[in-house]
């Protein structure tokens, strides 16, 4: 064994979770926070529910439960309205922030997001097709807009990965330059059929991203797509270690590199393109919330993934009460509002650090 393969074992070695308390404090503490917050979301709103009553609604159908103090009224605002866009914000979350984490180890590129590699642009052509055509349909709950989304995002995904195949090989940097080009050409041909639409407002509501349009159905159908997605990648943590490494060394200890990278594109494709169905385009959660997870709590994606996917729920999720809260009763675009609040706050977070940010 010469003195890179010793090397990179040794990397590979130090990435192995060790028996600790941290991590499951870490997720604990985390999870905790994201219950309390989601509580805190439930309260919220024009219509004002107290904790008591919400714990009330929650326990109804078990044989032992408080006596009813609620009305209909309370029910339905809190299982028909508030709940099911509470589902959304955390699954969306945790989606979009778990594909960044994958696709910036995968791609070893900081700016790496769930959209490098064209499901942005290709949901986007989708959508705004949709939206201009004349046609109202849905199926198994959902409407053709995010039908359309969901297999643009897929389509985009298997075209960059025909165009950057080389042989039996996926190079990283030739599948960076057929992301790009796609979604240039698709975002050209979104931009197209907007100028010759008169549905630019619901276009670019769309595209800023709402998680107030999910219904139960919905949720239902999308959550094996999202749990297959997340335990995925999951599973593939300790590749995704590997891969930081590089090709070469990737190659040295054993691994199938095209093979595991075209499997975490699938997976990530799977959850972006899910995510975008659910609530549209919304940003920065997948580009900003992995480098947050980062910074806060070490770069092994064994708790790093976990992580991400708990603080991409929460960030989404506070998101999204605030865009609700602001300006009520008027609400803000959730999209907005990750933007403006995500980007300063990892800022800050990137200037506390001592020492030189790696990745």
């Amino acid at each position: 064994m010469n003195a890179r393969m010793v090397g990179a074992a040794t990397v590979v070695r130090s990435a192995r979770p060790r028996p600790a308390r941290r991590p499951f404090l870490i997720l604990g503490g985390l999870s905790l926070l994201l219950a309390v917050l989601s509580l805190v979301s439930l309260n919220l709103g024009p219509d004002y529910i107290s904790p008591t009553t919400i714990l009330g609604i929650a326990l109804q159908w078990l044989p032992v439960h408080p006596t009813r103090t609620w009305s209909d009224v309370d029910v339905t605002i809190v299982t028909l309205v508030r709940f099911p866009r509470l589902l959304t914000a955390i699954l969306v979350g945790a989606a979009l922030a778990v594909t960044g984490a994958a696709f910036q180890a995968m791609f070893r590129n900081p700016l790496a997001d769930p959209g490098i590699i064209g499901t942005s642009a290709g949901a986007s052509m989708g959508a705004i097709l949709a939206l201009a055509l004349p046609i109202q349909i849905a199926w198994l709950g959902f409407s053709l807009v995010s039908l359309a989304a969901f297999g643009g995002a897929l389509g985009a995904m298997f075209l960059v990965y025909f165009l950057a195949r080389v042989g039996n090989r996926l190079p990283s940097t030739t599948l960076l330059l057929a992301g790009f080009a796609v979604s240039a050409a698709m975002n050209a041909l979104a931009a197209l059929i907007e100028s010759l639409s008169d549905q630019l407002r619901q276009m670019y509501i769309w595209l800023l991203g709402n998680l107030d349009q999910t219904t139960t159905q919905q949720l239902t159908l999308s959550l094996p797509l999202l749990a297959i997605g997340m335990l995925g990648l999951f599973a593939l943590a300790g590749d995704l270690n590997v891969l930081l490494l590089g090709d070469e060394q990737a190659q040295y200890l054993g691994m199938h590199v095209a093979r595991r990278r075209l499997l975490i594109l699938v997976l990530g494709s799977l959850l972006a393109g899910t995510a975008v169905a659910l609530a549209g385009l919304i940003a920065f959660v997948g580009l900003l919330v992995p480098h947050i997870a980062r910074l806060l709590f070490g770069a092994n994606h064994r708790l790093l993934l976990p992580a991400s996917a708990l603080l991409g729920a929460i960030f989404l999720l506070v998101a999204d009460t605030l865009a609700r809260m602001v300006l009520a009763p008027q609400e803000l675009p959730v999209g907005l509002v990750t933007a403006l609040v995500g980007a300063p706050w990892f800022l800050v977070l990137l200037r506390r650090k001592k020492g030189e940010y790696g990745f």
